[in-house]
């Protein structure tokens, strides 16, 4: 017996569209309005006609009803379609009760990159899509579905609940791994605001279902044990419930690449680096070989076989290289395949230069002599340095850009045009050292240098201490910059006299201080200012800076730093850690943006190309006679700047390896109280019905029932025409 079906009974998406069936009635309305328009007028040859007439009156009058029918079908379908009535099994093909979900789902795939671990023929993440999708089709007809992937930061697919299970289906399977790490509180927060919008607009979803498709990494799950986290589980609990797809497996074996770094702090031409590989595996890996090669351009440079051993879950690999030629070059390390091949790769990116070019500015006769002796004594360590020595006039119009590095050398004041040309010149990633002297004007350094948005100085200048005898405290050797005296000179900057300095005050969010003098007072203060690095000598680095004796007229140097062997080293380690942010600049980790400054020219915009990638462009931000320019990297690899006629410009993105690649889950025991339903991978799909339930959406069927009689209905008048 067929079940009975009361059309009070369905419940509808959009109940209130049913309004527009109210159209129906227009073709009626029209119909009776025409037969009300003609008065009957009895003459002679009427009656002549009426015999033929009242033959083909009954024709006539079924063809107006037939069409006048399909014409109010056709209104009332498509009322009907965009109402969406929501019905399961229709009784007349499957017989029982219609069924109406009111539940909306919200599936949360974990996209993180260790999901990208393959098992068997398939990777965690692609079977993780395949849970969802079957978790879409055993649920009711008429439930809602929202999508979002668990990374870092978590993205928010389908925010508005999606009752079309084709549609929500369709933007699983375009869903792609991250190569990142993910944020399991902010993926809470979002999935919290989530259910607070569709209680809003979609009152009928009386319940909701959160579901988590995830491998349970540590990196990812130890946050659920915060307050901040178990607290949005309870909230998500209360509203509904949550489950958990465990995908994770216990045994999980992975090598990846940790580092690939080189030692020297700058790369020049026909100067040996020494290139170091760290590789580490997570100890369930098999006790074999892989192979390990490093690719320069496109030539192989270097091969060599790891052994992988139980015992030593870290080893690295050394080689050395010359270039003998000037330009960027990018360096690939690339480690034998296992079942997570994303991080046996790592790139470098690196400038090979002939000479360092450095503008050395003077703020009186002499500020300088020392200085340039340092820059230009020769060492084995890098490049040679190439010193132009100017007035400090010379900062108003010189191209600052030419130069890698500026010393600025007991320079008085400067103005605001030069305060923001000395800006702009950190913001494209120059360095600036300041040799503090007798010259220098501390109000007016901390009113246009100090103050400037944004700083230029690290370092809040004081009034210059009294004159007396001060030594360095090297605090240790902590600071990269004293690396040259922490083993054979580590006496040399102690004995170094000073005699007057300007106290100076660090500025405490990310000012390092290197060198203290004896009375507490930084000595020596550096800072990444914009893409560059600002370092601060608190004393002079030459015997310019003297005092007079009032009463004897015995002069005084402010300090005897230049005359000691350990300044030119000093000087030369300054010079290194400058430059070493530049390179730091063009060698990122993934979620960090690349970018630079450029000289404006007719285009308005920078072209990007990268893996996968054939050409993005970037808008230039400008001001004044420079423009910059950001983009972030969502992919690892080398990513290539191109801007009109300049030499394109090369940057290298990789892994945040320590993130996912120990392959480490977190307790089971401890994360299943958090949720309502768990059960591992096999688990799940056996609970899992098979069967797809839902079928093609009814509000299809109608809008297709809708385009036939359309069709019909033209058909038809056409026809009717033309027999009368």
């Amino acid at each position: 017996m067929m079940a009975q079906f009361p059309i009070a009974a369905i419940p509808f998406t959009n109940g209130w569209m049913l309004l527009w069936a109210t159209a129906a009635i227009a073709p009626w309305i029209i119909h009776l309005w025409n037969r009300q328009r003609y008065q009957v007028t009895n003459w002679a040859a009427n009656h002549l006609l009426a015999a033929a007439v009242k033959r083909a009156a009954k024709r006539v009058q079924l063809q107006d009803l037939l069409l006048l029918l399909i014409r109010t079908c056709i209104l009332l379908l498509f009322a009907l379609a965009i109402a969406e009535p929501l019905l399961g099994w229709i009784p007349l093909l499957g017989g029982g009760e219609p069924k109406s979900g009111h539940t909306h789902h919200v599936l949360v795939i974990d996209s993180s990159y260790s999901m990208q671990f393959q098992e068997e023929s398939e990777t965690r993440f692609a079977v993780a899509k395949q849970r969802a999708i079957e978790l879409i089709r055993n649920s009711e007809q008429g439930d809602g579905f929202s999508l979002v992937t668990l990374s870092d930061p978590p993205q928010v697919i389908v925010s508005d609940p999606c009752f079309d299970p084709a549609d929500i289906i369709t933007e699983i399977g375009r869903l792609k791994a991250a190569q990142s790490g993910a944020k399991l509180t902010a993926t809470l927060s979002e999935v919290k605001q989530l259910i607070q919008t569709a209680n809003e607009k979609h009152p009928r979803l009386r319940d909701s279902s959160v579901t988590f498709i995830t491998d349970l990494g540590t990196n990812t799950w130890e946050a659920a044990q915060n307050g901040s986290s178990r607290n949005l589980f309870d909230w998500i609990n209360q509203a509904g419930q949550s489950r958990l797809i465990d995908l994770g497996g216990s045994q999980s074996s992975n090598a990846w690449i940790e580092e690939f770094r080189i030692s020297q702090p700058v790369v020049s031409v026909e100067q040996p680096i020494s290139c170091e590989i760290e590789i580490r595996h997570n100890g369930q890996l098999a006790v074999g070989q892989l192979p390990l090669e490093v690719i320069i351009g496109t030539e192989v440079v270097f091969r060599n076989i790891v052994e992988i051993q139980d015992h030593k879950k870290s080893q690295t690999v050394t080689f050395s290289h010359t270039f003998d030629q000037p330009g960027e070059v990018r360096l690939h390390a690339r480690l034998g395949d296992d079942p997570l091949s994303l991080d046996n790769s790592r790139w470098l990116c690196l400038s090979v230069r002939e000479s360092i070019r450095v503008l050395c500015v003077r703020g009186k006769p002499r500020a300088d002599r020392y200085v340039r002796i340092a820059l230009q004594a020769t060492t084995s360590r890098g490049p040679k340095v190439s010193v132009k020595v100017e007035d400090e006039s010379i900062l108003s119009d010189a191209r600052l850009s030419d130069y890698d590095c500026l010393f600025l050398c007991n320079i008085g004041r400067f103005n605001q045009h030069e305060a923001r040309r000395l800006s702009q010149f950190l913001s494209s990633g120059g360095s600036i050292v300041f040799f503090l002297g007798d010259q220098v004007q501390a109000e007016a350094y901390n009113r246009v240098l100090a103050e400037h948005k944004p700083r230029i100085l690290p370092v809040r200048i004081g009034k210059p201490s009294q004159l007396g005898e001060y030594y360095f405290n090297t605090l240790e050797f902590r600071h990269p910059i004293l690396a040259p005296f922490s083993q054979t000179g580590r006496n040399l900057l102690a004995a170094i006299p000073t005699w007057k300095y300007h106290r100076c005050t660090a500025f405490e969010s990310s000012s390092q201080i290197a060198v203290e003098f004896s009375s507490g007072d930084p000595a020596i203060v550096e800072e990444r200012i914009g893409r560059g690095r600002v370092v601060v000598f608190a004393t002079d680095g030459s015997l310019s800076s003297v005092t007079v004796s009032q009463s004897s007229g015995t002069q005084t140097p402010w300090s005897a730093l230049a005359l000691y062997q350990g300044f030119p080293p000093l000087v030369r380690e300054t010079l290194h850690l400058a430059l070493d942010q530049q390179r730091n600049l063009k060698n990122v980790r993934i979620g960090q943006t690349i970018g630079g400054s450029l000289a404006i020219g007719r285009a308005n915009s920078a072209m990007i190309s990268g893996p996968k990638l054939a050409s993005d462009e970037v808008r230039l931000q400008l001001k004044e006679d420079q423009a910059s320019w950001t983009y972030l990297p969502k992919s690892v690899g080398i990513f290539q700047r191109k801007y009109g006629k300049l030499p394109n410009q090369l940057f290298a993105v990789n892994l945040d390896s320590t993130t996912e690649s120990t392959m480490q889950r977190v307790s089971a025991k401890d994360i299943k109280p958090l949720f309502a339903i768990t059960g591992t991978n096999e688990q799940v799909a056996g609970r899992v019905d098979a069967i797809d339930r839902l079928g093609p959406p009814i509000y299809r069927y109608c809008l297709g029932l809708v385009l036939v009689l359309l069709c019909l209905e033209s058909t038809l008048a056409w026809r009717f025409g033309k027999r009368d």
